[in-house]
């Protein structure tokens, strides 16, 4: 369920990014293409993991959808609406993600990783600032 809630903002900021090509010089869509996260549950079957991994992605093309639209009619919408993403997404990490990893034993590798992939970001936001 916290695949499908996180596919929603997921969806919505590529569907920006998309909207917003050619309005900004730092808007493309590899950008929003490095927004999404990998997740691995090793407990099912493979064929389980295809169906469950496909069923969970349904909801991205629809919020794509509208994301782009919004952002194409309304132009100042987006640094929000990326912004709305973005805490959407990391939400459901530290919320849904992280406690999932802790109760599976690898608590504390998966919360470093999440601060040292933090840190990565905010250092490439700082060294790519035009």
């Amino acid at each position: 369920m916290a695949i499908t809630v996180h596919n929603i903002p997921e969806g919505f900021a590529v569907g920006i990014a998309f909207g917003g090509l050619g309005q900004y010089s730092r808007t493309t869509f590899s950008q929003a293409c490095n927004l999404a996260i990998g997740i691995a549950i090793q407990t099912f079957l493979k064929v389980w993991l295809f169906w469950y991994g496909q069923l969970s992605g349904l909801v991205e093309p629809f919020a794509g959808l509208i994301g782009c639209l919004a952002v194409h009619f309304f132009r100042r919408l987006q640094p929000y609406a990326l912004g709305f993403a973005a805490g959407a997404m990391l939400f459901v990490v530290v919320d849904d993600i992280i406690p999932e990893s802790q109760s599976r034993g690898h608590g504390r590798l998966s919360t470093v990783m999440a601060l040292i992939g933090f840190a990565i970001m905010m250092c490439l936001e700082v060294i790519t600032e035009t």
